[in-house]
């Protein structure tokens, strides 16, 4: 059956339902396309529409030779059409158009100079995917754009290749698609193509008209029936928002790569090459619009197929478009990965895998313009826990946190460091130490020195004091360079974190070193080994206890306050110390720590004063007399004395007084550490006068000696002089660290808290009498003269006082400016914070509105197609109508016959049984002359005695074939009484049969019982039946086309003709 429907220009259009499957070649028929009506549901009509403008777009760029960006649209409406045409950029010629017919409710898509091929009908396959201009790669688009336009109830047609392309449902429950292809009549083209001529030679513009032959167009809508349905323009205008080049932005940055939408309207649009994509890949919600040029698509065309591709894209547009620094690009990207914690915008994805140095750097720039860097310090948010404490704390900043995801690319690139690092950091490159040297920072140099000597590790480690102003780290190590902050070097900032009782007690400066401070730095530094190599941390054979001991050990049993000063007689020098624990070890338990006292020369042994460690030198045979007696000279050529360690001093005799000496004192036992020596001095020459000096009662008798030199005391003056805590010479009382140190040192003086008593020095105290009487009376000879400039002092204080009295004020109005400020800082956030939240209300309505939108085009995609089915049912059910009206026709027709049929039969029947009985009328006469002819015989016999013998068997043969052809027709007679019985069973179910159509619901059953009714009426109309001849047995009967009374049955229906039998008994 084909279908003919009207063409827009009035011509009529047979649509074929002959199937055709040929792939080759475009011939009339009708194509299947395995797709069912319910592939792709979730696909709307803008989906469709997507299609179609793909491969409207496609088609531009293959056939003529154009990228997709050179393609310039120009939009127009009027109040009939809307008409988008597609131009060269330079020539502007026309290369297509799409144009909304808007009384007919119609879309046209025409691209010029291209052609559909017959192939293009299969699934798969496709010209696209090496091209990569185009967008289309899986081969099944407009197929499945046709399929869901059609069941949304539009009509979609292509007209290509002089063959109209309809795509319907059908199939036997109409929910297949079929492509039937017609072709337009020659006459048509060959007229169209006339009036193209001439337009052309006449110089006019190419229309907005296809031309069938050379063109491809489709169209969609309401095109070739009054069943199509409209395309509603508002509908059309949604579609029109899927193309990137029909819904056109304000504010985009075009790349390299892609388009980067600011548009707050284009918020969350992805489009591939110019087309919406519906869907976002993953989790994760885009806060502004893409138009990528490159890429793929998942198989229902709704996101990107790799994540990571869109991710890498992402930050080659952001970062091109952050170089070109239009519409603050670079604020936005970087308020985006500031919020990846919270928002976790899909723009910045993976941004700590695929952010360039570049990018990194701008961002980094903006954070630290946009906040206050002296102030802040930002961390890793991964990392709070540990990394909050050190920034307030040791940096003394307010911590800031940034994302894992923006930290990670800043630390990649060594834009930012962490807290540690940054301190590690300031300590490298601060400047050197500038401390000025005291007694106190270079005994805890020494000390320090001492300490690294006695580890393998420490040993070769190059000690180098930076100034901590800046920096806050203790520590560092870099190399063999160990980098100390300053401070440790200042008695107070040494103390600031871990007082010691001195500390406590308002002491502000001190000669010897804490040894709790020196312990703290031994165990820092033991720390900081620890993050180095193994290989670092296997050189000490000694346990960090064994060794923190042994440190402990060496600090208390020291020489403190070493000094020297000039004996009683010429060419002798006293040597003084203290000990620690000179009385207490003694009293306790009777050990004499002795100590070694080396009286070096100047001139040949200064750098002996770097020593830091003792060792005990193997004895010559000729020192070994001295050695027993305590004294000795060193390998040096040096004179030393060892010494009980209840004595305080030693006198050194017979000295060169041209030759200044320094003393190194220490305990006499292996790698004991050696005091801080003093500065070296000279012995009395022979020529000068002994000055009188008292004699101390610590003095032993072996070793009569004088009291320390004058240098002590005048130290501990000037000590006075400077402190209101009456600072003197005391002992470190060793608190031990309560951070990391183990060791139990103390520092202690006496037990009474005051250096040791001592009687030296009465002597310099009465000659410094004069000197403080002269500067009494030079005090009394300046208050005199001052009396004069007493009206200058007046004005000066009261001068004084009105400056104060302004720098008050100042102070008020700085104060009053500085509340102001914080009042307005306070304001200033409490704004941004409200802008934010604003903001932030705004992208949840976009988002919200968005996911309205989407919520809605669902709704609306279903509801067309449940409009699409219920016109699909009322095209169903008014094509039932029709047939069932002609199939009722047909039944009453039927009906018709089967009367007329049944009185030929009751006719045909009775003619039947009056044949039946003239036949056995004849036979029984035929029988009768028969018997009557075989007693003639008989008669004739008995007369005739001479008849041969022969003439008697001929007749009893025939009387045998009388009597078997009399029993051959009486089986006939009840054959035909068994086909009459027959008849009448069929004729009843053919009734029942008829009265089954008449209530079946669809045309298919109606048609199959027809069929099979009509079958079996042939069946009965036709039946034949055979005649048994006595002679030949049973032959077929010939059908005469003739009544039985001789009558032509030419002009008699075929299905009322009958077969006649012939007697074959009546020729005999």
């Amino acid at each position: 059956m084909d279908f003919f429907t009207k063409h827009e220009d009035g011509s009529d259009i047979e649509l074929s339902n002959v199937l055709n499957e040929d792939r080759d070649v475009l011939k009339k028929g009708r194509q299947p396309r395995g797709l069912s009506r319910n592939y792709v549901p979730d696909w709307d009509s803008r989906d469709a529409f997507r299609e179609f403008y793909q491969n409207w777009m496609d088609g531009m760029i293959e056939t003529q030779k154009v990228a997709r960006e050179d393609i310039n649209i120009n939009m127009k409406e009027t109040p009939n059409d809307w008409v988008a045409t597609a131009h060269r950029p330079v020539s502007g010629e026309m290369l297509g158009f799409i144009r909304f017919h808007k009384r007919q409710g119609m879309l046209e898509l025409t691209n010029f100079n291209a052609q559909l091929r017959r192939k293009a009908l299969d699934i798969g396959v496709s010209s696209k995917r090496a091209a990569a201009g185009q967008a289309g790669t899986h081969g099944e688009g407009f197929k499945v754009a046709s399929l869901v336009m059609v069941r949304k109830g539009f009509q979609v047609r292509y007209e290509s290749a002089k063959y109209y392309w309809s795509f319907q449902f059908g199939g036997r429950d109409k929910r297949h698609l079929y492509c039937h292809l017609t072709p337009m009549s020659d006459n048509q083209i060959t007229k169209r193509m006339l009036e193209q001529s001439t337009r052309k030679m006449e110089g006019e513009e190419r229309d907005l008209k296809g031309n069938i032959w050379e063109d491809v167009t489709v169209k969609i809508g309401k095109v070739y029936s009054s069943k199509g349905r409209e395309i509603e323009f508002d509908g059309f205008k949604n579609w029109m928002k899927v193309p990137f080049n029909l819904y056109r932005p304000s504010r985009v940055l075009k790349t390299a790569n892609g388009d980067l939408v600011m548009d707050k309207d284009f918020s969350g649009r992805m489009y591939l090459k110019g087309l919406f994509l519906s869907c976002n890949h993953g989790t994760r919600t885009l806060k502004f619009g893409y138009n990528f040029y490159q890429g793929d698509v998942n198989r229902d065309r709704q996101h990107m197929s790799d994540l990571r591709i869109q991710a890498s894209t992402l930050a080659l547009i952001w970062e091109e478009s952050i170089k070109k620094g239009d519409h603050g690009a670079l604020a936005e990207y970087t308020k985006m990965l500031r919020e990846e914690d919270t928002k976790r915008w899909a723009d910045v994805n993976l941004s700590s895998e695929y952010m360039t140095k570049d990018t990194a750097t701008a961002v980094w720039k903006t954070i630290i313009e946009g906040e206050l860097p002296s102030t802040m310090f930002f961390y890793n948010k991964k990392t709070e826990a540990q990394d909050v404490e050190t920034i307030s704390k040791c940096l003394n900043k307010r911590p800031v946190p940034l994302p894992n995801s923006l930290w990670e690319p800043l630390k990649k690139f060594s834009l930012v460091r962490t807290p540690d690092e940054q301190r590690h950091y300031k300590l490298s490159n601060a400047s050197p130490s500038d401390l000025a040297q005291s007694p106190y920072s270079e005994a805890i140099k020494r000390s320090l020195k001492a300490i690294l000597t006695l580890d393998d590790r420490t040993k070769d480690l190059t000690i180098a004091f930076k100034s901590g102003e800046q920096a806050d780290l203790d520590l560092l190590l870099e190399g063999s360079n160990l980098l100390i902050n300053d401070k440790w070097l200042d008695f107070q900032r040494s103390h600031s974190k871990a007082p010691c009782w001195l500390s406590r007690h308002g002491v502000k400066s001190y000669k010897m070193p804490c040894d709790h401070i020196v312990t703290r730095l031994h165990d820092l530094i033991l720390r900081e080994l620890t993050k180095g190599p193994v290989c670092q941390l296997d050189k000490s054979t000694e346990s960090k206890a064994t060794l923190r001991l042994k440190v402990s050990d060496s600090l208390r049993q020291m020489p403190r306050m070493i000094e020297i000063s000039q004996g009683l007689k010429p060419r002798e020098l006293i040597v003084s110390w203290t000990m620690l624990e000179r009385d207490l070890v003694f009293k306790m338990y009777g050990f004499d720590l002795r100590c070694q006292v080396t009286l070096h020369r100047e001139s040949t042994c200064s750098e002996k004063k770097m020593d830091t460690l003792f060792y005990i030198e193997t004895l010559k045979e000729d020192d070994a007399d001295l050695s027993k007696e305590g004294k000795g000279i060193a390998e040096c050529g040096c004179s030393y004395q060892i010494v009980s360690q209840g004595d305080s001093g030693i006198l050194f005799q017979g000295l060169d007084p041209e030759e200044a000496y320094f003393p190194m004192v220490a305990r006499d036992y292996d790698e004991a550490f050696f005091g801080f020596p003093p500065e070296a001095i000279r012995p009395a020459a022979p020529q000068s006068a002994a000055q009188p000096v008292s004699v101390s009662n610590n003095v032993s008798a072996e070793n009569p000696m004088p009291a320390p030199a004058a240098s002590q005391r005048a130290d501990a003056a000037s000590d006075d002089a400077a402190s209101d805590d009456s600072d003197s010479d005391y002992s470190d009382s060793g608190d031990s660290d309560s951070d990391d140190s183990d060791s139990d040192d103390s520092d202690s003086g006496d037990s009474d808290g005051t250096p040791p008593k001592s009687n030296f020095g009465d002597e310099q105290e009465r000659e410094e009498s004069p000197l403080m009487a002269d500067n009494d009376n030079s005090q009394e000879t300046q208050i005199l003269g001052d009396e004069p400039t007493a009206s200058i002092q007046n004005s000066k204080q009261e001068i004084s006082k009105k400056l104060r009295s302004a720098l008050a004020k100042l102070k008020v109005k700085e104060d009053l400016s500085n509340s102001t400020a914080r009042k307005l800082q306070v304001k200033e956030q409490e704004l941004a914070a409200a802008l934010e939240s604003l903001e932030n209300k705004e992208l949840e309505l976009r988002q919200a509105k968005a996911d309205s939108d989407a919520q809605k085009q669902r709704l609306v995609s279903t509801i067309e197609d449940l409009e699409g089915e219920i016109q699909q049912l009322q095209e169903t059910q008014t094509e039932t109508e029709t047939q069932g009206t002609e199939l009722s026709g047909t039944i009453e027709n039927l009906r018709t016959e089967l009367e007329q049929l049944q009185a030929e039969k009751n006719e045909m029947e009775s003619q039947v049984q009056l044949r039946i009985a003239a036949e056995m009328s004849a036979a029984g006469r035929t029988v009768q002359g028969a018997a009557e002819e075989v007693q003639q015989a008989e008669e004739k016999q008995m007369a005739n005695e001479n008849h041969t013998g022969e003439s008697v068997a001929e007749m009893r043969k025939q009387l045998l074939e009388f009597q078997a052809s009399n029993e051959a027709l009486k089986t006939q007679v009840d054959q035909a009484r068994a086909d009459h019985a027959s008849i009448m069973t069929t004729l009843r179910g053919v009734s029942g049969m008829i009265q089954g159509v008449l209530g079946l619901g669809s045309k298919e059953m109606m048609v199959a019982t027809l069929q099979s009714v009509l079958g079996m009426l042939r069946g009965v109309l036709n039946l034949d039946t055979g005649v048994s001849n006595p002679a030949s047995g049973t032959k077929h009967a010939r059908v005469k086309e003739e009544d039985d009374y001789g009558g032509d049955l030419a002009n008699v229906p075929k299905r009322f003709r009958q077969a006649e039998h012939v007697d074959l008994t009546e020729e005999l």
